[in-house]
C-alpha cells in the first residue's frame, strides 16, 4: 500500500497549483488511485455474498407481507 499521505506535505518547493506539474505527486496520485481502485474491488467481491442474502431475506419478508 502507497501511503495516505502525499509527498506534498513539508515540500520545499510546493507552491499553488503545483500539482500539475509535479512529477513526484502524480506519481504517488496514480499509485494510490491504483491502490484504492484494487482495494475497492476487493470489497465488492467480499461483499456480494452477503449483500445476496440480504437481497433474497428481503424479497421473502415482503412475500409474506
Amino acid at each position: 500500500m502507497p501511503t495516505a499521505k502525499s509527498p506534498c506535505k513539508n515540500c520545499p518547493d510546493r507552491y499553488v497549483g503545483c500539482h500539475g506539474q509535479c512529477d513526484s505527486y502524480q506519481t504517488w496520485k496514480a499509485k494510490y488511485s491504483e491502490w484504492t481502485e484494487s482495494v475497492s474491488t476487493k470489497r465488492k467481491k467480499e461483499i456480494a455474498p452477503c449483500k445476496f442474502m440480504q437481497d433474497n431475506s428481503a424479497k421473502r419478508k415482503k412475500r409474506r407481507n
